[in-house]
């Protein structure tokens, strides 16, 4: 009986049978697929144009081997060794052209006794990523067009004509029966009045839209409204998880016309954009802050630039030189969104077009204005401010670090962030504080006549800026180091010129506190 007992309790059971049968099964299924998969070479994805690295480690580290990628096609890049760190793992790195042809290439390893074995299959993909570094000499022309841009308005004279402020005693335009028209008109000239000595770009900014106001009247409202659905619809249409750029080449045109014709309705517009950006929350580095400053520029700079370049009197050539003004700032402020961005953007490559728009949009604003000194001269003389020469100490320097902050945002965008960039700024507003705060500066009737002539300054300048480039990118520098003494250098030309400006203007120009 015990005998039969025990020969019952050993006898497996159908169901622990089946059991250990799938646990079986289950082992050798993932056992078969981790050796299937450890057979497999890795696959990685590469972006070109960027700097790759591959880590060797074990036994790969004791020998001396040379790494290539390559495809089928005959094209072979070679890697460059590192010395092994103090795990003993050797990193081998390469930098792929930005035209290397998308596809699979594969990593190659040669050993020193002519082995050959393939250490991995890499994919290469369109690389979406910007960096500067990769071209030097187009980063420096941005950099010296922008410093362009800051020797025009050291060089201009921001001293304005005594402006009237009767209205409508000589309009051909009148609009004396509207209410409204008046109470619009009211509304900029206390918005100018309150704001012109506080900060003197935002009184041009409002001040921009005058011309239009003193012509349509009640339709010059229709801009900020137009700027605000722009806006509108820029946030609406925007995938902003790789950059905040827009894509939508049509919408930054509108952006870039209505800014020009009127730099407070282009504010209106990227203003909007901006609200559904940080909404949506994807501000969250320097980069995106650095595009929301590119498009904000992009959408007053212009118009402002410009403006600064023109004398009071009205010449063909003044308006000629602003044209060129206009479409010269578009053409830098688009061009730079990819290093503002640190990605790589379609509205680049419409550059040229967005610099064409601008003169069309500069050539019908500068018309504007001269119909509208002509029929609406009082109504217009009202809503131009007339810029004092006295400016308190603290809107005076929440301006100068309003500057600063602008100017270091763009050099690190295209020069990266070292203590160059901040030297370069401390010297490019230095002569600021110089003019403001130095009463007695010597003016030189010499440096005077020199100075008026702005526009061959400002060329000349710029031919140096471009010798100094390529001196520093002939230098056997790293690319960084490069990098950063252009940063320095580049800036000395315009803060030498900005410097000298103090001495060339008269006593009576001389700001003071």
């Amino acid at each position: 009986m015990y005998g039969a007992h025990f020969a019952m309790t050993n006898k497996p059971h159908p169901l622990r049978q089946f059991v250990v049968f799938l646990v079986f099964v289950c082992a050798f299924f993932f056992t078969h697929t981790n050796i299937a998969q450890a057979a497999e070479l890795p696959a990685i994805t590469w972006e070109g144009g960027r700097e790759q690295s591959i880590t060797m480690g074990g036994a790969t580290s004791t020998k001396l081997w040379n790494l290539t990628i390559e495809n089928s096609d005959g094209v072979s890049i070679p890697f460059f060794r590192s010395a092994p760190n103090a795990s003993g793992f050797v990193v081998y790195s390469v930098t792929l052209p930005d035209d290397l042809a998308l596809g699979t290439y594969q990593v190659i390893m040669h050993g020193p006794n002519g082995e050959v074995s393939r250490a991995t299959t890499v994919e290469i993909v369109e690389s979406t990523m910007y960096l500067p570094s990769h071209d030097p000499l187009g980063i420096a022309a941005l950099a010296l067009a922008g410093l362009a841009l800051i020797s025009f308005f050291a060089l201009r004279d921001e001293t304005m004509p005594t402006r009237c402020t009767t209205e409508n005693s000589n309009d051909v335009i009148t609009f004396n029966s509207s209410r409204f028209v008046r109470w619009i008109d009211f509304l900029r000239f206390n918005a100018l009045h309150e704001l012109v000595n506080q900060s003197r770009f935002l009184t041009k900014i409002i001040a921009s839209g005058s011309y239009m106001q003193a012509l349509t009247g009640p339709l010059v409202v229709l801009m900020p409204v137009v700027g605000l659905v722009v806006g509108t619809r820029l946030g609406l249409t925007t995938d902003m998880t790789s950059t905040l750029v827009p894509t939508s080449v049509a919408l930054i045109a509108v952006v870039i016309v209505i800014g020009i014709l009127d730099a407070l309705s282009g504010v209106v517009a990227i203003s909007s954009y901006i609200l559904f950006s940080l909404g949506r929350g994807h501000v969250q580095t320097v980069a995106h802050v650095q595009t929301l400053v590119g498009l904000l520029l992009l959408a007053c700079l212009p118009a402002i630039a410009a403006s600064v370049t023109r004398s009071h009197k009205r010449h063909i050539t003044n308006h000629a030189i602003a044209i060129g003004v206009a479409a010269w700032t578009v053409h830098t402020l688009v061009l730079s969104m990819n290093s503002l961005s640190q990605h790589k953007n379609e509205i680049v490559i419409n550059a040229g077009l967005f610099a064409a728009l601008a003169a069309g949009a500069m050539l019908i604003r500068c018309l504007g204005e001269l119909v509208a000194l002509r029929l609406t001269p009082q109504r217009s003389s009202f809503m131009t401010p007339r810029i004092e020469q006295s400016q308190s100490p603290e809107h005076f320097f929440i301006g100068l670090g309003a500057q600063a902050a602008v100017i270091a945002l763009f050099m690190n965008a295209f020069f990266g962030f070292s203590w160059q960039i901040f030297a370069a700024t401390i010297m490019l507003l230095l002569p600021l504080l110089i003019d403001r705060y130095s009463s007695n500066i010597p003016h030189s009737l010499l440096l005077s006549r020199l100075f008026s002539r702005g526009t061959l300054i400002v060329t000349v300048l710029f031919v140096v800026g471009v010798g100094i480039s390529r001196w520093i990118n002939a230098m056997p520098l790293l690319i960084h180091e490069r990098m950063q003494l252009m940063a320095l250098l580049l800036c000395i030309p315009t803060a030498t010129v900005t410097l000298l400006r103090c001495f060339s203007r008269p006593k009576s120009q001389i700001v003071t506190s």
